[in-house]
C-alpha cells in the first residue's frame, strides 16, 4: 500500500484541493483510492458527496 500525505500547519494552503484532485487522478488510473479527512471543516468530505461518488455514501460517518 502506498500512502501520500499533504501536510502544513497553515491554513488556506491547498492540501485538501491537492489531496482530492490527485486522489482523483489516481483513481481514474485504476488505482484504489482512500482520503481520510480528518479537517474540523471536513471539506474533503463534503467535497466527496458533491461529486456523488458511490464510494464516499458506503464509508461516510454518519453524525
Amino acid at each position: 500500500m502506498k500512502s501520500l500525505a499533504f501536510l502544513s500547519q497553515k491554513g488556506g494552503s491547498g492540501k485538501t484541493t491537492l489531496a482530492v484532485h490527485t486522489a482523483v487522478a489516481a483513481q481514474e488510473d485504476g488505482e484504489r483510492v482512500a482520503i481520510i479527512d480528518t479537517d474540523i471543516q471536513r471539506s474533503a468530505t463534503t467535497w466527496g458527496g458533491a461529486r456523488g461518488d458511490e464510494t464516499h455514501r458506503r464509508y461516510q460517518r454518519r453524525r
